[in-house]
């Protein structure tokens, strides 16, 4: 009885490569270098992988509120105690990576994952992080860790899709589903659907 209409598609990235120099090799010529260059400032951050963030939750909301403030697409708003739920959920193996310059952060960076999947949730930057290549640091520090732990596929979600798909990533079509407790206005609305979305381009 679920209706279903066209999302945004999702971008995946197969970890089938032994390690970064080999992935990089897959790259163009011209993404490779520019890969090489935007990753020496990771030489000037503090990096650390956490399932806590209680001292510095504040940050982290303020961090998220900018990121959403500047956002081409509008997302829901959501709370430090969500953050800080997910990564108290146990089944869910959460992780948020946060990313700072002496002792200011710049950048964090809540992860999901599974035996086969690392899924980038929320990427929340500040504007200062545009200078230290902050994105293109997390990009290859959570192939980094998709290598240690053996996963398979790194899916950074949607939006932002012209990097995603100069480092690699496929796009993956995705359908949102949906049910109206009125049969009859469930019958409508799944008939309505396909000309009530918009056409999705990269």
């Amino acid at each position: 009885g679920f209706g279903a209409a066209p999302g945004m598609p999702g971008a995946a990235l197969k970890i089938d490569f032994p390690d970064l120099d080999s992935y990089l090799a897959r790259l163009s010529s011209s993404a490779r270098k520019d890969m090489r260059r935007k990753l020496r400032a990771a030489s000037a951050l503090r990096i650390e992988r956490r399932v806590e963030i209680c001292d510095v939750r504040n940050e982290v909301l303020a961090l998220y509120r900018q990121t959403l403030m500047h956002a081409n697409l509008t997302f829901e708003e959501l709370t430090a105690e969500y953050f800080e739920g997910v990564l108290r959920t146990e089944d869910c193996r959460a992780s948020c990576t946060l990313y700072f310059e002496n002792e200011k952060l710049l950048a964090a960076n809540l992860l999901l994952e599974n035996d086969d999947v690392l899924l980038d949730k929320f990427f929340c930057m500040a504007p200062e992080g545009r200078r230290l290549n902050l994105y293109f640091v997390s990009w290859f520090e959570n192939i980094r860790y998709c290598l240690k732990r053996g996963i398979r596929t790194y899916y950074s979600g949607q939006a932002g899709y012209k990097n995603k798909v100069r480092l690699g990533s496929e796009l993956k079509g995705a359908s949102m589903y949906f049910q109206h407790r009125n049969p009859l206005i469930n019958l409508g609305l799944r008939a309505a659907a396909p000309l009530l979305s918009d056409d999705l381009h990269v």
